[in-house]
């Protein structure tokens, strides 16, 4: 029986090469009398896009082809609404699809058999090379076409293997999925409002769709490629965060549900019979689709934590290198949640923009840290394991094993995985990972008498009365696996000297382990640095961002402040101060009358622009930073910054002119002297702008880890080579 018309709608921003790759596909395998090609154009767009629709339009005139734009950007969103709005009168069915794909004979075919396959179904998604659940060969990855095979290859290698179960899944995947002209009536089109530009309106919407008692099923005959990246650029990062905290809020069990679905793997008995004709390919030719070189040694990040649900330092850092690094080499992640809607132990695989990522529960926080001391946990241990045997990595890149232990290094250990391991602060030093006694003072470094001292504070014992002999028998035990775990590493990275001579000094850094000082990279896309001269008008616009601890010493800034005019300072606080409230409340008192507004927590796409708001970002820390992220992101956007003197903040001006000026913290009038003359001289700030030091990228600093990756593994084969002798 012969199918009805389809409208294919594909929205349009940027990325001219992929758009006519995709263009071209779509005029080769559109049915120009029965299916409709609606390109919506989002805002104005580059003179080589403009030729491209052009080409296009020029070859294939309405309605085979039908060009619709919007004069301001809108976002992928509104751009689809139109689209649907301009088809509503005909009451075809849809397919979304994004503009850097490319389709292969008999696509619209098979997705409209599967959409007709049941009354229900209300919306299909093909199988891709790049499309999370869809993903073939592996689910959850960025996949490469096999060596030799092209699109139409590919997609006639699926037509043929596939058993057509049309297996359900959760939703739908954005980068091409057909709708029902009669879903789309019932629940309506995506939220503009909520997802802006985009990311995460597709999942939304299929959420809705299932509360409405529809179904989603992926079709499992047909292929089509998904390049990925293309349609919106560097913004994209940004974006997807925002979109992830919106539907954790409407769909808080949503996380649970998909992490139930990759367990049971549904799409399993689909996806096998396509593995198994892959088997039979020719492995020895040249790749036929872009971007299909040879790829790097695969990696697995180890950290603490993974935004949305961590924002912190560390977390942002691993979360930026990851996503950099999926492009060249296939890379995963092993983190801790603090999902507190799940039990402790419990294992969650979600996947972050291509990434595969397995969350295990560990609930801690900065109050009771009693398992980000663990010493021993073999549940986790254990996850960890099938996790290396499931994604079979090359290389280990630790990042931080707060919440997970050190028994994940005897594990990669046992199988003579190269480790590079990046000393991210001193948590292997000190159990509260500051070097910070419980008077808030610094501390000399770890001894038994010292940390057995510290060690009750942060619950590794049973209870702050426990004997003292037991704690000091904690204290050796954790130093001898703390030691053992630097041992382990073929390499170590740091991002400042302070960190290095800390663990150097005190002989815990065995001299035979290379260590390669690599400062941090920042975002490259700033919203915009401040004007470099231009006149500072009181009051002095002050930010303080970071977590609201003791440790960051947000009582030092207010009380710098304290009893200020508001006419000559402000101070905006970002952070979350439901994690310590007591705390937060005794810094926040400590201005007195001084104008002090608790913003909260904070959009990470927001950062650069509170940066562009301020006159001068406050970094008070009392434990030693072992770089500050916060402080090189506002130098990179032309901000001045008032730090104090410890750890790596005291190397922020090196080798160039200040942007900014150190104090003691422990010296309170040192800050309120420096923030008295700049109220005299507000011109000063002005002059600071100037000297902003250039701050490496991202991409520098992912660029320059890829030595030491060569070189952790070079060392992994002398080991094995010296072995077998």
């Amino acid at each position: 029986m012969p199918r009805a018309g389809i409208d294919v709608i594909v929205p349009v921003c940027g990325a001219p090469e992929a758009l006519a790759r995709c263009l071209a596909s779509l005029e080769q395998h559109v049915d120009a009398g029965l299916d409709r090609i609606l390109l919506v154009v989002d805002g104005p767009q580059t003179q080589a896009v403009e030729l491209v629709i052009a080409a296009a339009a020029a070859r294939r005139s309405p309605p085979a082809l039908t060009v619709l734009y919007q004069p301001e950007r809108a976002g992928y969103p509104a751009a689809v609404q139109r689209g649907i709005e301009e088809g509503e009168a005909s009451g075809r069915d849809v397919v979304l699809l994004n503009s850097d794909t490319v389709v292969a004979a008999g696509w619209l075919d098979g997705l409209a058999a599967a959409a007709a396959s049941a009354p229900r179904v209300g919306t299909v998604t093909p199988f891709t090379n790049n499309g999370t659940l869809a993903s073939l060969p592996r689910p959850f990855e960025i996949n490469r076409l096999p060596t030799g095979v092209d699109t139409a290859s590919f997609a006639a290698l699926v037509a043929r293997s596939s058993r057509r179960l049309y297996p359900r899944v959760p939703t739908a995947v954005g980068f091409c999925f057909y709708v029902k002209r009669s879903l789309l009536r019932d629940i309506g089109s995506f939220d503009r409002e909520a997802f802006g530009l985009g990311y995460g309106e597709e999942v939304d919407f299929c959420l809705r769709a299932t509360a409405a008692g529809w179904e989603h099923c992926l079709d499992d005959a047909t292929f089509v490629f998904h390049e990925g990246q293309g349609s919106f650029g560097r913004q994209r990062d940004r974006r997807v965060r925002a979109a992830e905290r919106t539907l954790a809020r409407r769909y808080p069990d949503f996380r649970r549900r998909l992490g139930a679905f990759m367990a049971a793997d549904p799409v399993a008995p689909a996806r096998q019979p396509i593995l198994d004709a892959l088997q039979g390919l020719a492995r020895t030719a040249q790749p036929a689709a872009p971007g299909h070189e040879q790829r790097r040694p695969g990696v697995v990040h180890l950290v603490h934590g993974w935004p949305p649900e961590n924002f912190a330092g560390t977390e942002l850092y691993a979360w930026w290198l990851a996503h950099r690094q999926k492009a060249d080499r296939e890379v995963a992640v092993y983190t801790r949640s603090l999902d507190p809607q799940l039990a402790s132990g419990t294992a969650v695989e979600l996947v972050d923009l291509g990434l595969r990522v397995r969350s295990r529960v560990n609930h801690f926080d900065q109050r009771n840290p009693l398992r980000r001391n663990v010493l021993y946990d073999p549940g986790a241990r254990a996850d960890f394991g099938r996790f290396l045997d499931q994604t079979r990595p090359e290389l280990l890149h630790v990042h931080h094993l707060a919440g997970h232990g050190f028994s994940l290094i005897d594990e990669a250990r046992r199988r003579r995985l190269p480790i590079v391991l990046q000393l991210q602060d001193w948590w292997l030093l000190c159990a509260r990972a500051n070097l910070l006694d419980s008077a808030r003072r610094l501390c000399p470094g770890p001894a038994p008498g010292r940390c057995a001292t510290c060690l009750p504070l942060t619950r590794m014992t049973p209870s702050p009365g426990v004997n003292r002999l037991l704690t000091r028998a904690l204290y050796v035990l954790r130093r001898h696996r703390a030691r053992a775990a630097l041992a382990a590493a073929e390499v170590c990275v740091a991002g400042s000297a302070a960190l290095v001579d800390s663990f150097r000094v005190r002989g815990w850094l065995p001299r035979e382990v290379p260590v390669h000082l690599v400062p941090y990279g920042v975002d490259a896309t700033p919203a915009g640095r401040a004007p470099e001269g231009g006149s500072v008008r009181l009051p002095l616009r002050l930010g303080f961002i970071g977590s609201l601890l003791p440790h960051k010493g947000l009582h030092v800034a207010t009380a710098a402040i304290a009893n200020l005019s508001a006419s000559q300072v402000r101070l905006e606080v970002w952070g979350d101060a439901t994690v310590d409230p007591a705390y937060a409340r005794e810094a926040l008192a400590a201005a007195g009358s001084a104008a002090v507004e608790l913003r909260g927590r904070f959009a990470e796409a927001d950062r650069s622009a509170i940066f562009a708001s301020l006159d001068l970002l406050l970094v008070p820390s009392l434990g030693l930073e072992s770089y500050s992220l916060a402080a090189r992101e506002a130098l990179a956007c032309g901000l001045p910054v008032l730090a104090s003197n410890r750890g790596a903040l005291a190397e922020l001006f090196v080798g160039g002119e200040p942007c900014g000026a150190l104090f003691d913290p422990d010296r309170p009038g040192e800050l309120r002297a420096i923030l008295e003359r700049l109220i005299a001289d507000p011109g000063a700030i002005a002059a600071w702008r100037r000297h902003a030091p250039r701050v490496p990228t991202l991409d520098e600093h992912a660029a320059a880890l890829e030595p030491i990756y060569d070189q952790a593994l070079e060392s992994a084969r002398r080991r094995a080579r010296g072995r077998a002798r």
